[in-house]
């Protein structure tokens, strides 16, 4: 009798959607109230609910299948299906990211949306598609900038012989290098307790660093030099895309265009209420001359920039109207 009610259950359920929903496995490693959290969660539901229930998402939040870069490895596995991912980690696998990493790239939050929701996002969005790697929206993260525990930065001169905390990343690392720094990569779970002990003498990050991970506890000086924009990327497995048919996969790109939309403004709202709230746990914030950080990144750019398609890109990047 039990196994009759069983097999009832699976063909009322099969009957409700036409067939079987099929589960995808969804990692990443922000909390779930975070922004970034906050979208990848709203990625699922809108894939639910703009495949009519052919296909739900599971999520698996907060690193619990590991970090970004072992993410991105389960994806072209096929452990793992659905990630998020920081465009610094898919330069290994496209050199066309790394401009999307470059100081002073982006010109604010509406320079970023006209650029990466619009057709150089498109074109970008696939270019890992022979690392069975495909791109399905880019998403806004802060501005990051310098925030130090004993003195301001109000130049670049300022970094020299200071260990900042950055991302382990080979480009986060040379940045920092070239604007003066001492680069000190540190996982994210440890920056709190390396800046409280002396380990680093300050980080670099948005302001909500400071506030939601309170490192303005022990961080009084936030410089809002806006170095570098890493956006992130929502990253699904070719071998999800390739089984999807062409209605099923507007489907997914519109649920991840939504997402985006939905993140980016939470960032904005917490970015605008974390400055507010820095200073009312007494962090000074400066605002140093621009001129002078964008002429020292400069030659990282020159560096990066040589080979004639990256250097059309950050040009078509740049010349793009927000």
């Amino acid at each position: 009798m039990k196994k009759t009610l069983t097999l009832c259950t699976l063909a009322l359920a099969i009957t409700a959607t036409g067939v079987s929903a099929k589960t995808l496995r969804m990692g990443y490693n922000h909390q779930d109230d975070h922004p970034t959290g906050l979208a990848m969660i709203k990625f699922g539901e809108l894939v639910e609910k703009y495949t009519d229930g052919k296909y739900k998402v599971k999520a698996y939040p907060n690193g619990q299948l590991g970090d970004e870069r072992r993410m991105l490895e389960q994806l072209q596995m096929r452990m793992l299906d659905i990630s998020k991912t920081a465009t610094t980690l898919m330069t290994t696998y496209a050199p066309e990211y790394s401009v999307l990493t470059m100081p002073y790239m982006f010109n604010g939050p509406e320079h970023f949306k006209a650029t990466l929701q619009g057709e150089i996002g498109e074109e970008l969005l696939m270019r890992a598609e022979g690392r069975n790697l495909i791109g399905m929206t880019f998403l806004y993260d802060e501005p990051r900038s310098y925030y130090t525990v004993k003195q301001p930065v109000t130049s670049p001169d300022d970094l020299s012989g200071q260990k900042i905390r950055v991302m382990n990343s080979s480009d986060a690392i040379e940045v920092a290098q070239t604007m003066g720094a001492t680069p000190t990569p540190i996982s994210w779970s440890e920056v709190y307790t390396a800046l409280q002990q002396g380990v680093v003498d300050g980080a670099e990050g948005g302001p909500s660093a400071l506030t939601l991970a309170r490192h303005g506890d022990v961080a009084k000086y936030f410089s809002n030099s806006q170095h570098v924009l890493y956006p992130g990327m929502i990253v699904i497995g070719k071998h999800v895309w390739e089984g999807l048919n062409d209605q099923e996969k507007a489907e997914f790109k519109q649920a991840a265009t939504e997402a985006a939309e939905y993140q980016m403004g939470l960032f904005l709202t917490l970015q605008n209420d974390a400055i507010v709230e820095m200073q009312e746990m007494g962090v000074t914030i400066t605002e140093p001359e621009m001129k002078d950080f964008r002429e020292k990144a400069q030659p990282y750019i020159n560096k990066y920039t040589q080979q004639p398609e990256l250097k059309k890109l950050a040009d078509r990047i740049q010349s793009t109207e927000s």
